[in-house]
C-alpha cells in the first residue's frame, strides 16, 4: 500500500513539472499559445444517481466548475476523465466514467485547448441510488407518420432539449439530445419499483411545429426503464437559418467575451453557411474559438462547417474594449448568417433594397449619412425617411431616383448630438427589414440614446447587440432594447422588445442551479416568445399567464471569489407586443433570480410607454416672400383644412403630410394661393406639413387632426 502511495505522489510531482503538451488544431490568433488551462473541479463529493441499466455514469459537465483558458473559450475546451488511481501523468483517452461499484472514487478530469496544452483537477464522486430514466430518440420525420422508421433514424437531431416533470412530485429534469439524436434523462426523485406519471417533452424552436405531439405522459414501468421518441418536422422549402450575438456586459480597459448562436431548422444540412461578425471601431478583435478570416474594415467570416438539419452551433469571440471609449458610450457588434433564401418577396417588389451607414467627419465638422441602392433594379416610388438629433426629430422627407449600386450623402452638423437616420425599404421587400443607423460622440458626446430606438434586425438571420460601457455595475439586472425614447421609455405599438437579464453568483460557494422568474406583461404577445443567446446552457417554461421560467440547470456557477470571469451569466429573448397597443400602454417587467434555495434577487424593473406622436418636431424656419404668410383654419382641424397663401401665387407645388414617424400619409400636386385638404380618413393627432414650389421648400409646420 505505501509503495503504491508513494508511486502515485512521485508521479503527481513530475506531473506539475511535465505536464504535456499535446499536438492539436491552434485556435486562430492563438498559434504561439504554450500556457495550459485552469481547471475547476467541484470541491464537495458529488453522489451521481446510476441508470438502472448503465449505471452510475460520471460526466465532465457533473465535474467542471468553470474551467477557463486565456485563448479557447469555455466550450471548446477538451475534457477527459480518469480514476485518479490510475494517474499515468497524461490525458487518458475516456470522456466519461462509469463508476464499479457504492464505494468513494477519486476522479481526475483533464482539460485541454486547441493548442495541445492540458492540465487537471481532482474531485470525489460516489454512486447514488439507482432510479428510474427515460430513453429515446428525436428524429426527422420525413414521411410524417410518427414513427422512427429506420430511415428516419440515421438523420440525428442533436442539443434538442429533453425535459421531463415526476407528475407526482412536480420536480422537473432535462437533458439535451447527443450528436447520434439520442438522449437519456433520469428522474432523480423516482426510484425504480415506485410508480409515478412522467410528463415528457421535446422544447420546440419557435416557428415549427410537429404532426405528432411534442408532450406524452406515460406511467413508469415497474424496472425504470422508459421508452419515447420525438418526430420533428423541419422546413422543406427553404434555408432557415438563425444567428443571435450577445454579451453580458461591455466595460472598457478589459476584454470582453460575445456568445454566437446559430441553428439551421430546415430538413437538409447546409454546407456553405458562414457567419459575418461586424465590430464597431473602438471594440478590437482579440480571438475567436473557432477559425476565421480578417476581411478589413472590423469585419470577421465564420465559414461554418456543415450544419446538419436541425443542428444547432456557437462559438464565442474575444474582443478589447478600447480604453478611448467614454462611460455611456456605445459600441455595437453584428453578426449575419447566410444563406438566408426563406425571405418571400412581394409581387409589388421593385428589387430595389437600401443600407444605411453614418459617419463622422470631425474634421470638417460633418455628420454623414449614406443611403446605397444594392438591389438589382431603380428606386421607384418615393420613400419616406427620418432624421433624429439625439430625441428630436429633425427633418423628415422622401428620397427618389435611386439605381443600382448608386448613393446619396446626407449631412448635418458634428454638434455632439446622436444622429439617427431611418428610411423605409420599398413595398414588399422580402423580409423584415427596417434600414437605420447612428453617429454618436461627433463633435461632442450625447450618451444614452442608441438604445432608446429600435435595431435593424428583425429578420432571424441578423443579430445585433448594442452596449453602453459601463464601470461598476450590479451583476443581477434586467434590461430592454429598445430603452424607449426619453425618461417616459416611450415606444411605438407593434414594436418587438428583447430583454436582456444579466446574474453574477457573488455568494461564497459554487451554485449549481440558477433559475429566473419573469412574469411578462399582458400587454404582451406571449405566444411570440423566442430565447435568444446566452452565457450558459438553458431550457425555458412558459405558462399560460405569462409566467416565463428560465432553467440553468447544473450550471456550476463559481462564486466571484473563486473565478470571478466565470461567475457572470446571461439570458436574451424577445417578445412582441400585443397588435396595436393603444397610446398610453405601459409595458412593466421585472424578473427573480435564484441561486439554488437561497431567497431570490429581484431585478430592477424595465418600463416601457406605448405613443405614437412622442418625438419632439423641430420646426425650420422659412423665408418666404415679403408681405407674404400661410393661414390654416381650422387648425386643429376635424376633417378637411384650407391654406391660404397670402400673396404668394404657388406655380408648380407639391404638398406633403407626414405624420410623427415621418411617413407620408397625403401627397398631392397644388397651384394657387389656396387649396384644401381632405383629412376625414386620417386617425386624430399631430401631423407635419410641407409646401414645395418648383422643388424648393416655402413653408411647413404642425397641423393638429382632431
Amino acid at each position: 500500500m505505501k509503495a503504491q502511495k508513494l508511486t502515485y505522489l512521485c508521479l503527481l510531482w513530475l506531473a506539475l513539472f511535465f505536464l504535456p503538451t499535446i499536438p492539436g488544431q491552434a485556435q486562430a490568433g492563438c498559434t504561439d499559445d504554450q500556457q495550459r488551462p485552469t481547471p475547476f473541479c467541484q470541491t464537495s463529493n458529488l453522489n451521481i444517481p446510476a441508470h438502472p441499466t448503465q449505471g452510475a455514469i460520471v460526466t465532465p459537465s457533473i465535474i467542471d466548475l468553470g474551467s477557463l483558458d486565456d485563448c479557447t473559450a469555455a466550450d471548446q475546451l477538451i475534457f477527459r476523465l480518469e480514476f485518479a488511481a490510475d494517474f499515468s501523468g497524461m490525458p487518458p483517452e475516456s470522456e466519461t466514467l462509469v463508476l464499479p461499484d457504492l464505494a468513494i472514487h477519486s476522479v481526475n478530469m483533464w482539460v485541454g485547448d486547441r493548442a495541445g496544452n492540458w492540465d487537471w483537477c481532482t474531485t470525489v464522486v460516489q454512486a447514488d441510488d439507482v432510479v428510474s430514466a427515460v430513453d429515446g430518440q428525436v428524429f426527422i420525420d420525413n414521411n410524417q407518420n410518427c414513427l422512427l422508421d429506420e430511415e428516419e433514424g440515421h438523420t440525428p437531431l442533436s442539443s434538442w432539449t429533453i425535459q421531463a416533470t415526476n407528475l407526482n412530485t412536480g420536480a422537473t429534469y432535462s437533458t439535451q439530445t447527443q450528436a447520434n439524436g439520442s438522449y437519456s434523462l433520469l428522474i432523480a426523485d423516482l426510484p425504480v419499483g415506485e410508480s409515478a406519471d412522467i410528463s415528457v417533452e421535446v422544447l420546440l424552436p419557435p416557428g415549427l411545429s410537429s404532426a405528432c405531439p411534442s408532450t406524452q405522459v406515460l406511467s413508469n414501468n415497474i424496472d425504470g426503464l422508459n421508452e419515447l421518441n420525438f418526430p420533428i418536422n423541419l422546413r422543406t422549402d427553404c434555408q432557415l437559418l438563425t444567428v443571435d450575438i450577445g454579451t453580458a456586459l461591455l466595460r472598457r480597459c478589459f476584454s470582453n467575451s460575445y456568445t454566437i448562436n446559430y441553428c439551421n431548422y430546415s430538413s437538409e444540412p447546409v454546407y456553405d453557411a458562414e457567419i459575418i461578425v461586424q465590430l464597431d471601431e473602438l471594440l478590437l478583435f482579440e480571438s475567436a474559438s473557432e477559425d476565421y478570416e480578417a476581411l478589413g474594415g472590423q469585419q470577421y467570416r465564420f465559414r461554418l462547417d456543415s450544419i446538419p438539419a436541425g443542428g444547432c452551433g456557437r462559438f464565442t469571440i474575444q474582443a478589447l474594449a478600447s480604453c478611448e471609449l467614454m462611460l455611456g458610450q456605445s459600441q455595437c457588434v453584428s453578426a449575419t448568417i447566410s444563406p438566408a433564401d426563406c425571405q418571400t418577396p412581394g409581387e409589388e417588389w421593385s428589387g430595389a433594397s437600401l443600407t444605411v451607414s453614418g459617419s463622422c467627419d470631425e474634421d470638417e465638422g460633418k455628420v454623414r449619412f449614406e443611403i446605397r441602392n444594392v438591389g438589382d433594379n431603380p428606386l421607384i416610388t418615393p420613400l419616406a425617411y427620418t432624421v433624429v438629433e439625439d430625441v428630436v426629430m429633425y427633418r423628415s422627407g422622401t428620397l427618389e431616383g435611386l439605381g443600382p449600386a448608386e448613393s446619396r450623402v446626407y449631412e448635418f452638423p458634428a454638434n455632439g448630438a446622436t444622429w439617427l437616420f431611418s428610411i423605409d425599404q420599398p413595398k414588399g421587400h422580402p423580409g423584415k427589414s427596417a434600414p437605420i443607423a447612428f453617429v454618436e460622440g461627433c463633435g461632442g458626446f450625447s450618451p444614452g440614446i442608441v438604445n432608446q430606438f429600435r435595431q435593424n434586425d428583425a429578420d432571424p438571420y441578423v443579430s445585433i447587440d448594442c452596449q453602453t460601457v459601463v464601470g461598476s455595475f450590479d451583476p443581477n439586472d434586467k434590461q430592454a432594447f429598445p430603452v424607449g425614447v426619453t425618461d417616459a421609455h416611450y415606444i411605438e405599438p407593434n414594436r418587438e422588445i428583447e430583454y436582456l437579464i444579466r446574474f453574477q453568483n457573488t455568494g461564497t460557494d459554487t451554485a449549481f442551479t440558477v433559475v429566473i422568474e419573469d412574469q411578462l406583461s399582458p400587454a404582451l404577445d406571449h405566444s411570440t416568445f423566442l430565447a435568444g443567446s446566452s452565457s450558459h446552457a438553458y431550457r425555458t417554461e412558459l405558462s399560460e399567464t405569462g409566467l416565463l421560467r428560465i432553467y440553468f440547470e447544473n450550471i456550476l456557477l463559481p462564486d466571484s471569489l473563486v473565478n470571478e470571469p466565470a461567475s457572470h451569466g446571461f439570458i436574451k429573448f424577445k417578445v412582441n407586443q400585443l397588435p396595436d397597443n393603444p397610446p398610453g400602454t405601459l409595458i412593466d417587467n421585472t424578473a427573480s433570480i435564484y441561486f439554488d434555495f437561497n431567497e431570490a434577487i429581484i431585478t430592477n424593473r424595465v418600463r416601457h410607454q406605448v405613443e405614437i406622436n412622442f418625438l419632439e418636431v423641430r420646426t425650420a424656419t422659412v423665408d418666404l416672400p415679403p408681405r407674404a404668410s400661410l393661414q390654416i383654419s381650422p387648425n386643429p382641424m376635424t376633417h378637411t383644412g384650407r391654406f391660404q397663401f397670402l400673396n404668394y401665387e404657388v406655380e408648380k407645388g407639391q404638398f406633403l403630410l407626414l405624420n410623427a414617424q415621418g411617413q407620408i400619409v397625403i401627397q398631392e400636386a397644388v397651384r394657387g394661393n389656396n387649396f384644401e385638404l381632405n383629412g376625414r380618413d386620417l386617425p386624430a393627432g399631430l401631423y407635419l406639413y410641407q409646401i414645395l414650389d418648383k422643388q424648393q421648400l416655402i413653408a411647413n409646420g404642425k397641423l393638429v387632426i382632431k
